[in-house]
């Protein structure tokens, strides 16, 4: 029934993008919990974003009233590849689907709540070939962040520019700079009035 499912959703996801969407398992464990396994996201002849892993349980209750309550998101190992080609300059994730001709207003955007965010073994690859400044003592536009784990707990409400972010952990290896960082405990308050960072 699943693989019905996959079979079904796929072609038509894959028919309105540019990039290609492959997933080996979908399984709606209720009306409020969704795991997914095996993603691939390939778009400009390599993969732009991948997992084996993801696991969501949301509220729908608070639909009603303009909010996305994520109870709990896990995401096992996690890759994102967002590289510019250097024939056409192009970045991979502007080849995902073709530029939107929709004008129309957009709604309010909804409160999105995430109660428990857990990422375990990511990373992430960002590169621009045509960044030059040899003024740095490294270069922020070839980074390669590895064994990134991340638990974290936020509140967005983007049309009243109201973010809050708390860190419970972060841990990464920066492979071009030998950066490493074994813990790191944050929390952040941004509004239109003031900016908050502990």
């Amino acid at each position: 029934m699943r693989h019905n499912a996959i079979q079904v959703l796929l072609p038509l996801v894959n028919n309105s993008l540019i990039a290609k969407v492959e997933i080996e398992d979908l399984k709606f464990k209720s009306l409020n919990s969704i795991f997914v396994k095996n993603f691939r996201l390939i778009t400009d002849g390599d993969t732009l974003a991948q997992f084996t892993e993801l696991d969501l349980k949301i509220k729908l209750s608070e639909l009603w009233d303009n909010k996305i309550v994520i109870r709990n998101i896990s995401i096992k190992n996690p890759v994102i590849k967002l590289l510019r080609n250097p024939t056409d300059s192009i970045w991979n994730y502007e080849r995902i689907s073709e530029p939107s001709s929709d004008e129309s207003v957009s709604g309010k955007t909804p409160i999105i709540n995430i109660r428990n965010f857990l990422l375990q073994n990511g990373k992430f690859v960002y590169y621009d070939p045509f960044y030059k400044d040899s003024s740095l003592a490294f270069n922020p536009m070839n980074l390669e962040l590895n064994n990134i784990n991340l638990h974290i707990k936020s509140n967005l409400d983007l049309d009243n520019s109201n973010i809050y972010a708390r860190v419970h952990k972060l841990t990464f290896y920066e492979k071009n700079t030998n950066l490493k960082v074994d813990s790191l405990k944050s929390a952040a308050n941004f509004s239109q009035n003031f900016t908050k960072i502990d």
